[in-house]
């Protein structure tokens, strides 16, 4: 008993440490974002001639899709060249985000031997090698991706692969229906069923080298936390297909996807390169749930494809202001966790379903860490308010601990830090 309660001193001791570091950061350096590597448009490229109902790549240069991410002239477009035939779709009258009106196409797939192939990102800094180095990713071994994606149909026994990075990043559906990701060879499917004829946001990120793992959300939701570590390919991205090495040293691809596919970015993450932030990189969180909340609402003045609203740290309840509502909400979702949820042995995290419990670090759960997070936001309350939960957390003697935090941390400051 007496171990255990030095060791929710020494806890309470470096959270405290921790909130010092924490309120010290300047606040004001919001937008921890992805650089974007690639964006295939599916057909709504300016300079991509893409008529509706007609194969992809027709009159366009090389026959292929579009990157339109890059400059002209410096070989950093990594265009896709369709097999099979995928067609045109205009979607203009059933976005995945009806607010934004630059996703008017996408590419349908039959699901047997229709699908697009191009230079993979796999490992940043080396897919940057095999293109010129033109991207300057030396050292660089984070990345992602994220896509919207209509399943057109589905048979009970056959899997279906979406998107496959060298064999090394994949989005795949199970033989049952079920949504899941593929990280070196390991795969691993969640709870989330397979909807058809509807658009579903699909991404999968290595954010912080391997220990910060593979991590998949589907329409913003945790689904899958691999282990991070992955290892170098010559293997080719695929989309619609799965893409496996052959008996003599190439490549083979075994196309299955059934339905469309639109707005695909890949980016890259680490250094000068971003971090990677869920709240504001899950383009569904940032497109969908935030305008459907009352706090926010949906404009995208930069035509980047995302809504320009940012998330006000520590707003739990999605009001767009701190209040003592989020303090009411986060007591209601103390301990919360999403354990039985996420599938796999990598990290633990979230998504907006914790954070609308206190999740503030999305870890999954909801706890003094979140809690102190809260009060560096520069929210205003009551001791009370906040010890409340936590003597439920940290029983005699932790609560002379609690009383001397909350009394730090909790009273009026004009120098800490605040929400901008």
């Amino acid at each position: 008993m007496k171990s255990s309660r030095i060791r929710q001193w020494q806890y309470l001791a470096a959270a405290a440490c921790w909130v010092i570091g924490f309120v010290l950061l300047p606040m004001t350096a919001a937008k921890a974002t992805y650089s974007l590597d690639r964006w295939y448009r599916m057909g709504d490229d300016p300079g991509e001639p893409a008529t509706p109902g007609q194969p992809v790549g027709t009159g366009a240069i090389g026959g292929r899709t579009y990157d339109s991410k890059g400059a002209s002239g410096q070989n950093n477009f990594q265009d896709l060249t369709p097999v099979g035939s995928p067609i045109y779709v205009n979607i203009s009258a059933d976005r995945p985000v009806p607010a934004n009106s630059l996703d008017s196409r996408a590419i349908q797939f039959n699901g047997t031997s229709q699908y697009l192939f191009g230079q993979n990102l796999n490992i940043p800094e080396e897919a940057d090698i095999a293109t010129g180095q033109v991207e300057n990713y030396a050292g660089i071994t984070d990345r992602g991706y994220q896509m919207w994606v209509k399943v057109g149909g589905f048979t009970p026994g056959v899997f279906q692969v979406v998107l496959d990075d060298a064999d090394r990043h994949n989005a795949r559906i199970s033989t049952d229906g079920f949504w899941g990701f593929q990280t070196r060879q390991d795969e691993r499917f969640g709870t989330i069923p397979v909807v058809t004829g509807a658009w579903t946001h699909v991404a999968q990120v290595r954010p912080n080298g391997d220990a910060g793992g593979s991590l998949g959300w589907v329409n913003g939701r945790a689904v899958v936390s691999q282990l991070g570590d992955y290892t170098s390919s010559s293997l080719s991205l695929a989309i619609g297909a799965d893409v496996e090495p052959d008996t003599v040293g190439g490549q083979t691809f075994a196309p299955t996807f059934n339905g469309l596919i639109s707005e695909i970015e890949m980016y890259v993450l680490g250094g000068s390169f971003g971090a990677f932030s869920y709240t504001r990189d899950n383009g569904y969180f940032t497109d969908v749930f935030l305008p459907s909340t009352s706090g926010y609402g949906y404009s995208d003045a930069n035509q980047d494809g995302h809504n320009d609203a940012i998330w006000v740290q520590g707003d739990v309840n999605f009001d767009g202001v701190l209040n003592v509502g989020d303090i009411t909400t986060f007591i209601a979702g103390w301990r919360s966790t999403n354990v039985e949820t996420v599938i796999g042995v990598g990290p633990r995290i979230g998504d907006y379903l914790s954070l609308g419990k206190g999740d503030l670090d999305l870890d999954g759960d909801t706890d003094v860490d979140d809690w102190i997070r809260l009060r560096a936001t520069g929210i205003s309350a009551g001791i009370g308010a906040f010890a409340a939960p936590l003597s439920a957390y940290v029983p005699e003697p932790g609560g002379g601990v609690l009383a001397w935090v909350a009394a730090t941390w909790l009273m009026p400051s004009r120098r800490r830090g605040r929400r901008t």
